[in-house]
């Protein structure tokens, strides 16, 4: 789930509102995060081979692979990597993907081992599935902020320019095969390059702005909160079904413990899901993650971010530029393959787009094509799952995941 969990919370009281984005906000210098804001970024009218907007995994791996195949890369991203992002429990492929990137060293900087995860999915009782005999060996447990900040700085190692606390705001083509964007930061930018990646996530602004539609296909968000548990040097990610959703819970490093709550956003308005006394009841009312917060501190939260799945229609957008992770298609959280996602994406995305810039737009065609098909089989598997839950068919949530 790469997502900034910082999205406003519609339906909570306003006094418990406020202090629950003050503690958010509070947690933004906590834990050592690698110090990305020395590098130099672009002055201003630069031109590039490709810009690429967003620095997290997705837009780290399209930099890293542009770069080391020659092109002058800039990678531009909004945040200074402050604030708490989810995305916490990480699959055993995404070290394998890591290690192909270059990024081996990410992992053992960032991450600690995750043993397997553990679900309360169609019955009560918790079955554990162990990643012992996983041919890629153990998951991870993240924290995201320190994880992407750190993919960041590789990709500059890699010989990415890199640049923070930078939005890009406006991406326009002159169809002939050059594009200009602007953006916002400590001072106003304008730059120009011949191709974009926009890995923006689940908003992909840039591609919107040149035409790409985006289609959404449900409503889900994610209710968050972290709690302070003790030293995190393993663990497991847990799932739990609830009649209003299901809840997740992850060890976060180094000494904390992720709590979300996934229902529709409408239902969240309506039932106040993101007021900290209704949260606490809900999460009271569970079995196995109440068991797994107990005795936590709370940090932060509950804050709301977007967990909607949708997908990129690139329509006639005209102009060699590729989405990538998120921006692409959003996943439903339940699938923990967004960040394996985004970095093979991101990747397959530098590749095709340095073919494009040297005049072969054929795998440009064929990886758009692919996604639109990994969106399809994506779909069919969420189906399949949300289908091995049938405790609850009368509830809004579950019906509507049983029609889709």
């Amino acid at each position: 789930m790469r997502r900034n969990a910082k999205h406003s919370n519609t339906s909570a009281n306003p006094r418990s509102t406020i202090a629950a984005r003050q503690a958010f906000r509070a947690h933004r210098s906590r834990g050592k995060v690698v110090d990305v804001s020395f590098r130099s970024g672009p002055a201003n009218g630069s031109r590039y081979d490709v810009v690429v907007a967003g620095g997290g995994p997705a837009g780290s791996a399209a930099a890293a692979t542009l770069a080391r195949t020659g092109h002058r890369v800039l990678l531009v991203e909004a945040s200074r990597y402050a604030e708490p992002r989810l995305g916490e429990s990480l699959p055993p492929p995404v070290r394998m993907s890591l290690s192909e990137l270059g990024f081996g060293a990410v992992a053992a900087a960032t991450g600690v081992p995750s043993a397997g995860d553990g679900s309360a999915w169609g019955g009560p009782e918790l079955h554990r599935r162990s990643f012992l005999f996983n041919p890629c060996g153990h998951g991870l447990h993240v924290d995201r902020r320190r994880f992407d900040a750190h993919l960041a700085a590789a990709s500059a190692e890699a010989g990415a320019e890199l640049v923070t606390g930078t939005r890009i705001t406006s991406c326009e083509t002159d169809g002939r095969g050059s594009f200009t964007l602007t953006a916002s930061g400590p001072v106003p930018l304008r730059f120009e390059a011949r191709g974009v990646i926009d890995a923006t996530g689940r908003r992909a602004r840039p591609a919107r702005s040149l035409g790409a539609r985006r289609r959404v296909h449900d409503r889900l968000v994610a209710v968050a909160a972290h709690y302070r548990t003790g030293p995190v040097d393993c663990g497991q990610a847990l799932v739990e079904a609830v009649p209003g959703g299901w809840w997740y819970a992850a060890p976060v490093p180094p000494d904390r413990l992720a709590v979300l709550f996934l229902t529709d956003a409408d239902l969240c308005r309506r039932h106040g899901y993101a007021r900290p006394e209704v949260w606490r009841a809900r999460l009271a009312g569970t079995r196995h993650v109440r068991a797994a917060a107990a005795g936590g501190e709370p940090l932060w939260g509950p804050v709301v971010s977007s967990a909607a799945g949708h997908h990129l229609d690139p329509a006639s957008a005209p102009g060699a530029w590729l989405a990538a992770g998120d921006a692409l298609m959003g996943v439903d959280p339940l699938s923990a393959g967004g960040v394996h996602r985004a970095l093979t994406t991101g990747a397959d995305a530098g590749r095709a787009l340095a073919d494009w810039l040297a005049g072969e737009p054929g795998p440009a065609r064929a990886y758009r094509a692919r996604a639109l098909a990994d969106f399809v089989s994506y779909r069919q598997a969420r189906r399949a799952c949300y289908a091995l839950e049938q405790r609850w068919p009368g509830e809004p949530f579950w019906a509507r995941r049983h029609r889709s």
